[in-house]
């Protein structure tokens, strides 16, 4: 269990809210300016998440269709602005060399980080409870999956085959 708080850009302590909501600028060179920063200790290492927001995560074009008991009452949505979804770098001041993030701040952190060739989950223990003046306890857990890793680099290449066509490679 990990208590992250939200900093500023040299580590200093600002909240322990989490959320960064960032207001509509028509502007697009204002929209880069939309940072925000967090740290939290992992196993002993002090990690901090410098992170913009991801202006693409949906294409232009995206729309959204949620439907409420039948065509109806469909409601349809044009690409929305998106306020707390974000990208960026991990860094440690420890040992461990610095990694990619993909995080919403929408309610506490979620996402995923790269540290030391390893993917991490990091997500709030419960989004209900949280003291106020206290930070909100988070779970981080390493990914696990099946067949990859240093096995799967050593194995040969799968032999060419063809679906059913005899002789064509």
């Amino acid at each position: 269990i990990v208590h992250p708080i939200k900093v500023d850009e040299s580590g200093s302590f600002l909240s322990y809210d989490l959320s960064h909501r960032a207001l509509h600028r028509r502007s697009p060179s204002s929209r880069t300016k939309f940072l925000a920063f967090y740290k939290l200790s992992y196993k002993g290492e002090a990690l901090k998440f410098n992170l913009s927001l991801n202006h693409n995560l949906l294409a232009p074009g995206f729309v959204s269709e949620r439907r409420h008991g039948g065509i109806a009452k469909a409601k349809i949505q044009g690409r929305g602005h998106n306020s707390c979804h974000m990208i960026g770098e991990v860094r440690s001041r420890g040992t461990l060399p610095g990694g990619l993030a993909a995080l919403s701040t929408c309610d506490g952190l979620k996402g995923v980080f790269r540290l030391m060739n390893e993917d991490y989950f990091i997500e709030p223990v419960s989004t209900s409870f949280r003291e106020d003046g206290a930070a909100q306890p988070h779970r981080i857990y390493k990914r696990q999956a099946p067949g990859l890793g240093a096995e799967q680099g050593r194995r040969s290449p799968a032999p060419r085959e063809t679906c059913g066509v005899e002789g064509m490679v």
